[in-house]
């Protein structure tokens, strides 16, 4: 099993105090909780992320052995597609930057490769009222993933997941909830 962490620095909870205090137009994210879980730094980092259309800190732990390479998925599950995917990212990669070049082949983590719904490359966050969105995170026992359309998000993830050299996962979903919604 791979576990997936976000870290809480004190400029990201800065960044969370000060779009509250700017009556910032942001969605707030459901999320379940399991026991165990530290639903503080969750809810601050959900909270924060949710509608900044920059990526989170991530570190990956727990990964098996065989893992040459990770690729990440942020889907919307409500309705079916990809909103951003990062792929080739190195096993000895333990984890991602905050805020991921906007680019093709953004400079950390060196090799890697990405692509995303909206115009231009790199993270693209939720945003529908009341939708589900999964982030997944994939082992992998290949060093490099050759997606024939790399430049469609959904198709990459599509072609991801039919590997057969996925050797774990994890994930983590939750519902968006805007002030608008119902």
């Amino acid at each position: 099993m791979i576990s997936v962490s976000r870290e809480v620095t004190r400029p990201f909870a800065t960044t969370v105090l000060l779009n509250r205090l700017a009556f910032w137009n942001r969605e707030d994210l459901a999320i379940w909780l399991e026991p165990g879980m530290d639903e503080v730094s969750l809810a601050l980092t959900a909270d924060a992320w949710s509608r900044t259309y920059k990526s989170a800190a991530t570190t990956f732990t727990g990964a098996p052995a065989s893992t040459m390479s990770y690729a990440v998925v942020l889907q919307d599950l409500t309705n079916g597609f990809a909103h951003w995917v990062l792929w080739n990212i190195p096993a000895s990669v333990t984890s991602l930057p905050a805020n991921v070049d906007k680019a093709t082949m953004p400079a950390t983590p060196a090799g890697s490769q990405q692509c995303s719904l909206g115009t231009g490359d790199g993270y693209f966050g939720p945003g529908a009222c009341g939708n589900v969105y999964e982030f997944v995170v994939y082992a992998l026992s290949v060093p490099t993933f050759s997606p024939t359309q790399a430049t469609n998000q959904t198709m990459v993830r599509s072609q991801l997941q039919a590997l057969p050299s996925i050797v774990g996962m994890a994930s983590m979903r939750a519902r968006s909830f805007a002030p608008e919604c119902p």
